[in-house]
């Protein structure tokens, strides 16, 4: 494998037939991949995957596809070959340019395949409704991670009393104001970058904390929480008392990270 290449692989508790329905069935991969999925997966067609929040967009061309076997989308230099087995999937990006951009898209993966986990797990063909905090900063992934999983770091923008995030299957507490305690299991945690974390003892939503490079500058990233919750209609912010204290938290964060530096 080259440096312009990348793969990803998960066992899931699925069959190969519905881990291909989960890939390319719009309403599906809305449930655990882009917010938005328009488009067919059918040779020579468009999938269009989209994050309103971000303002991201991407145009994917189906290349090649074998049905319930391999699945190959373009997107201009960049390809994503999707191959399926029995409880087990294999993501092969080519293409890459750069090094953050490998960093960024593998941590990108090993989230959303995580979510597909969970999903087909807890929450399979209901709908997904995804919540966005995010604020810009002028800080660096590796920072960023430290104050999404150090429990010393953790405890400056949320409160003291919460503990650091440990590795996959670990249990987490976030104390959120002193009263309001989120707790579940971690699902992923890439060093240096992002975790995704189940939130409630039914598994009931998941919070992912990631960074973006910045479309503004070179030197500040995206801070995102991402707050996905599934079944029922959309949700507004007054549908649950913690979403005004996690907007209030990344708060906190944001002005911590752009005072802790990009070193």
């Amino acid at each position: 494998m080259t440096e312009s290449e990348l793969l990803i692989e998960r066992h899931l508790p699925a069959s190969r037939q519905l881990l291909w329905q989960a890939c390319t069935d719009p309403k599906h991969m809305a449930a655990w991949q882009a917010d938005v999925v328009r488009g067919r997966v059918a040779l020579g067609e468009t999938l269009g995957l989209r994050w309103p929040a971000l303002r991201v967009e991407v145009e994917l061309k189906v290349a090649e596809l074998i049905e319930a076997e391999r699945l190959l989308l373009q997107n201009g230099e960049l390809t994503t070959e999707f191959l399926f087995a029995e409880n087990c999937l294999q993501v092969l990006v080519s293409g890459i340019q750069d090094n953050d951009t490998r960093e960024g898209t593998h941590s990108s993966w090993e989230l959303s395949l995580a979510m597909l986990e969970h999903y087909l797990t807890h929450h399979f063909d209901e709908n997904r409704h995804a919540t966005w905090f995010l604020r810009r900063s002028k800080t660096s992934s590796r920072i960023a991670h430290t104050f999404f999983t150090d429990a010393d770091a953790l405890g400056v923008w949320l409160t003291p009393k919460t503990k650091g995030i440990g590795a996959v299957g670990s249990s987490y507490q976030f104390d959120l104001d002193g009263a309001q305690i989120i707790e579940g299991r971690v699902l992923a945690n890439v060093p240096e970058r992002d975790i995704l974390l189940s939130v409630g003892d039914t598994a009931q939503s998941t919070l992912a904390l990631r960074t973006f490079p910045s479309p503004y500058s070179e030197d500040e990233r995206v801070i995102a929480m991402t707050w996905s919750r599934w079944g029922g209609g959309a949700r507004s912010k007054d549908d649950d008392p913690a979403h005004a204290l996690l907007e209030a938290a990344i708060d906190r964060l944001g002005g911590l990270l752009a005072r802790s530096g990009s070193a």
